[in-house]
């Protein structure tokens, strides 16, 4: 797929026997000197398997009614719920799940079908015990990472996005929460192939909430590459060109995301740099940074005056414990989570740039960064590692709260979290100390059971 990272498997056969496969399609010359069934590539799943989803124009009523079931067990988990009717239910990337219902009854066979079948299993599985449909959960994702990886140009490009994207998601779900690899390969797969096909299709048939999925996911992975990592393309003019503009708070606040994630890459490669041979001017970053800063307290004011009572409050935990979960965050309208993590985030990265550009600059110039006084109104590096920590305080004293929410709340909080503690990559000598509060703030756990253990795994 280019410059995707998705790798092509062997023949199911091959795979079954543990032998080498010479890949040959569409039947492998290995099978053929052992006279044995070459099962192929691009089969989705196996025939003991494929009788359970049977699209549902050929099934009886009761195994319609099953599968509708398990889906919706699946989305109650996932979607966060208001408890007031009166309460506004905000859209965010983690609204992309209704369209579940949707994608699998127009063809349950597709791909994307079955990547969304080996995910609602998994989760069941889990949920109710049941190992039976957890192993075979464990099947449908092979045979979905297997058809992918054999992707064809005449492929409808959305439903290869949204097949990685259901890929990444179950890989988020089964993973150890620092597992992010195996999610972002998914992520990078997706993006990558939404902007080669946008040359030949700038329109690429996706939706609000998959383009809110997939910039969402863009955004925290971004902040999460190996050293050795080449940067993301960023794929945020794709949606404009083909006429698709944000008209919600979600979408706006989307739109200022590829300028924190552009300043980032610039402070990483300051870093990696002297300050003499750097193309980034320290100036120049510090101007975009408050820039940025200033889109996002205008949006942050913005969300403030259409909603209706506190975004958050704030209360103290039973425990005695002097610790950043001493004080918790609790939030009155659950469907606002996503909107503050990547809100908070952006401030936290803002902040970091912020500061990076004005010791770059103070040791570049010799200390006479005098002329950015203005812009900086009277702020020092003290005033912007306050607001740092400030917001890095708010991720962190939200953590209990959401990881006993819904599933989807619990995986942005974890995500977002994960995403601030990869930015100690960017500090070196000159920053050691000014960050060190992130050593004392306690964030997501280490236990690879902590989503299994939620209340929407122990039915």
């Amino acid at each position: 797929m280019g410059r995707s990272t998705w790798t092509a498997r062997s023949c199911r056969t091959c795979l079954k026997r543990k032998i080498k496969c010479d890949k040959v399609k569409p039947h492998c010359r290995q099978c053929q000197a052992s006279s044995r069934k070459c099962e192929g590539y691009s089969q989705l799943v196996n025939q003991t398997l494929l009788s359970t989803i049977t699209p549902y124009e050929h099934k009886p009523l009761s195994a319609c009614q099953h599968w509708t079931q398990l889906l919706s067990l699946f989305l109650t988990d996932y979607l966060p719920v208001n408890h007031s009717p009166r309460q506004v239910q905000y859209c965010s990337s983690v609204s992309w799940v209704e369209t579940f219902p949707k994608l699998m009854n127009s063809n349950l066979h597709s791909i994307c079908g079955v990547a969304l079948t080996a995910l609602i299993l998994v989760h069941n599985g889990r949920a109710q015990k049941n190992e039976v449909w957890v192993r075979e959960g464990e099947i449908y994702y092979s045979s979905a990472v297997e058809e992918i990886c054999s992707w064809k140009r005449i492929m409808d490009p959305s439903e290869v996005i949204r097949t990685a994207m259901v890929l990444a998601l179950y890989e988020a779900y089964t993973s150890y929460p620092r597992e992010v690899y195996k999610w972002r390969v998914h992520v990078r797969a997706a993006c990558n192939f939404a902007t080669e096909s946008s040359l030949y299709k700038p329109d690429l048939g996706l939706r609000k909430y998959d383009i809110y999925r997939l910039e969402t996911i863009q955004f925290l992975s971004s902040f999460m590459l190996d050293h050795e990592e080449a940067p993301w393309q960023s794929f945020s003019n794709i949606f404009e060109k083909a006429g698709q503009h944000s008209t919600d708070i979600f979408g706006f606040l989307l739109n200022i995301l590829p300028e924190v994630s552009q300043m980032y890459e610039e402070v990483k490669h300051m870093q990696e740099i002297d300050n003499s041979t750097s193309a980034t001017c320290p100036k120049g970053l510090l101007h975009k940074c408050l820039d940025t800063e200033k889109k996002l307290l205008g949006w942050y004011k913005e969300l403030t005056s259409v909603h209706d009572g506190p975004l958050f409050l704030f209360t103290k935990s039973p425990s005695g414990e002097k610790n950043s979960h001493s004080i918790s965050i609790k939030f009155p309208n659950t469907s606002i989570i996503p909107h503050l993590m990547i809100y908070w985030l952006s401030m936290v990265m803002t902040y970091t740039c912020i500061c990076t550009a004005i010791l770059a600059g103070a040791e570049s110039f010799q200390n006479s960064f005098q002329i950015e006084e203005g812009r900086l109104k009277k702020r020092g590096i003290n005033d912007f590692i306050s607001l740092y920590t400030h917001y890095i305080l708010h991720i962190s004293q939200s953590q209990l709260e959401c990881m006993n929410r819904e599933l989807g709340i619990a995986l942005i909080s974890s995500a977002t979290s994960l995403a601030v503690l990869q930015t100690s990559s960017i500090s070196n000598e000159r920053l050691s100390g000014v960050f060190d509060s992130r050593r004392d703030i306690d964030f997501v756990s280490e236990d690879p059971t902590c989503y299994s253990n939620r209340p929407w795994c122990l039915k």
